[in-house]
């Protein structure tokens, strides 16, 4: 009776601190969740920002709407997370979130501050443009022997100069220009000088503006809070591990309960000992399940972006203990085959591995959305060619889907021996390939981002080389050709203009060392190929394989070793001119 005693007071101590636990990790609501979903949009919202004030800074847009629109948008988040709750009793979070808030404000401020100033200059430079451009040789000013052409020219060098990289140097060689101009009274000079002035002005304030920009430095601070933020999830996570600890040793206090209850009941021995073995056959499963997917997660929690293959799959070989585990992602020329972007061999990792699809088992994988042998199964694959996992007798694999979920791959792990739990294996590969198929998205994304960055700095340094060489047609269509092949990373550019009839076209440019000797050759329009194409029927054309097209083949395949195409025509006041 006493005995019995002890354990119900036991049960009783324990379960309150169950609940307990159970509400702070499980059943309580994150309060961060709200700024921590917040501080992440602000994040993606100042790159935006960023970008925008560099773009109208460089005059490539000129409508404030999406800028006006960002700052709305970012200053609403703003009031969102300080008027948040549970911040009070966090000091620390408290003040990272008040220094965030007098950032984001200032910011603000210097947003109007940039957008005012901003807005003269690019008045001034386009009213100094139109000036310039009226000011020609029988004007006024020449007439009167006011200005010349070289001075002209060479006010409008330095200028272009100053808008690029607004350095006082520069300005010191544009003041003496200015200075001869003053004397006049010629209305159109003096508001040539006007305008000159004030874009000698504004443009320093409006890089001291930038640079205040940058200097709040709003995204380390978010990465700060973000830290923070994830230290206070660190706290409940612990919570739920205190409470899955007090769960299994509860669960063990409850079996021996149980135990000693059979025991008093004196009932047969052979029962109690089948039950024990099923419960603790569960109770193994449950901790062997739970220490796997711990080791996984563990192994996974660092990985890198460049190898994060490599590392997914060691952390499976490590946390499943079988031999071989590999990515494999089918070609996008060619469904038939397939590359084994990793393989882990005992822990030696191989990439780039091609393979035919066709005869093996990552066909049915493919076809099925899984496939699972526990034994021999090589022997269901008699015209299988395996070169990559020659000792293996047991296989699990399971398909990886992309974006549109489609399937893009498998992922599978094999073993030298049978496999025994291969449910455990299954749901371990479900969650690794979920995993993987999110890193490949990222990563992806990542690469395109860095694209695009890298095209529009490209895409800016060039238009300047074309602006400075716009007066010598020659060097203007050569440039043009090499900013096509740097930008698009393309082996040969050229461009060709239609003469005069309409009937014939000129190689104007060419950019490639197997296509330079095209510069002046001449060619009917109706050649039948590629360039001729797409001027008479003023289309654009793009060919992935230029193989598959008479035009580029005729045009492209057979003299010089490319693989794809794109092709545009070039209009002139409505009609095509090249």
């Amino acid at each position: 009776m006493k005995q019995h005693l002890n354990h119900t007071i036991g049960i009783i101590i324990v379960l309150p601190l169950l609940v307990f636990f159970f509400y702070k990790s499980i059943i309580s609501s994150n309060p961060f969740d709200e700024i921590s979903a917040a501080t992440s949009e602000i994040e993606s919202l100042q790159v935006k920002l960023h970008r925008d004030v560099l773009r109208h800074r460089n005059n490539q847009l000129r409508q404030y709407d999406t800028l006006n629109k960002t700052v709305q948008q970012i200053s609403s988040l703003n009031e969102k997370i300080t008027t948040a709750e549970n911040t009070i009793e966090h000091t620390e979070l408290a003040n990272k979130l008040a220094l965030l808030n007098r950032s984001i404000a200032e910011q603000a401020d210097l947003i109007e501050d940039f957008k005012t100033n901003n807005s003269v200059l690019q008045n001034s430079l386009y009213y100094y443009s139109r000036l310039h451009t009226e000011i020609h040789p029988h004007s006024n000013a020449f007439s009167s022997a006011l200005i010349s052409a070289e001075q002209l020219g060479r006010l409008a060098i330095l200028i272009l100069e100053y808008t690029r990289k607004p350095e006082h140097e520069t300005a010191l060689k544009i003041y003496p220009l200015l200075d001869k101009l003053n004397d006049s009274q010629d209305s159109e000079l003096n508001t040539l000088i006007n305008h000159s002035l004030i874009i000698i002005e504004r443009l320093p304030v409006i890089d001291g503006i930038i640079e205040a920009f940058n200097s709040l430095d709003i995204e380390r601070q978010i990465k700060n809070l973000d830290k923070l933020l994830s230290d206070y999830q660190g706290k409940r996570d612990q919570n739920t591990r205190i409470y899955n600890s007090l769960l299994f040793f509860s669960s063990l206090y409850l079996l021996g309960y149980i135990g000693y209850m059979f025991l008093i009941l004196k009932q047969h021995q052979l029962t109690l000992e089948t039950s024990n073995e099923k419960l603790n056959n569960e109770v193994g499963e449950r901790t062997k399940t739970e220490k796997t997917l711990y080791r996984l997660v563990k192994e996974t929690s660092s990985i890198s972006e460049k190898d994060f293959v490599q590392d997914i799959l060691q952390a499976l070989h490590k946390a499943l203990g079988y031999r071989y585990a590999y990515v494999s992602l089918v070609s996008n020329n060619n469904k038939h085959e397939a590359t084994i972007a990793g393989l882990v061999d005992n822990g030696h990792y191989q990439v780039n591995i091609n393979y035919s699809i066709e005869d093996t088992p990552c066909e049915e994988v493919l076809q099925n959305g899984r496939l699972v042998h526990n034994r021999d199964f090589q022997n269901y694959f008699p015209d299988w060619n395996n070169t990559y996992i020659p000792n293996a007798e047991s296989f699990i694999g399971i398909t990886i889907k992309d974006e549109n979920d489609k399937v893009a791959g498998l992922l599978a792990v094999a073993d030298d021996k049978a496999i025994s739990n291969t449910n455990l294996a299954e749901h371990i590969l479900s969650l690794a390939a979920s995993r993987i198929s999110a890193e490949l998205l990222r990563h992806a994304a990542l690469q395109d981002s860095n694209r695009y960055h890298t095209g529009l700095e490209l895409i800016d340094s060039w238009l300047l080389e074309l602006i400075s060489c716009a007066g010598n047609t020659e060097l203007f269509y050569a440039k043009l050709c090499k900013a096509a092949r740097e930008i698009a990373n393309a082996a040969i550019a050229f461009v060709p203009l239609l003469d005069e009839s309409g009937e014939n076209y000129t190689y104007a440019a060419a950019s490639g060392k197997i296509a330079e000797h095209l510069t002046g050759t001449s060619r009917k329009l109706n050649d039948g190929g590629l360039c001729g194409w797409s001027m008479a029927n003023r289309k654009v054309v793009r060919i992935d394989d230029v193989n598959t097209d008479i035009r580029a083949r005729r045009q492209l395949s057979n003299q010089y070793p490319v693989k794809t195409a794109y092709v545009t025509p070039i209009y002139l006041n409505g009609a095509v001119h090249g």
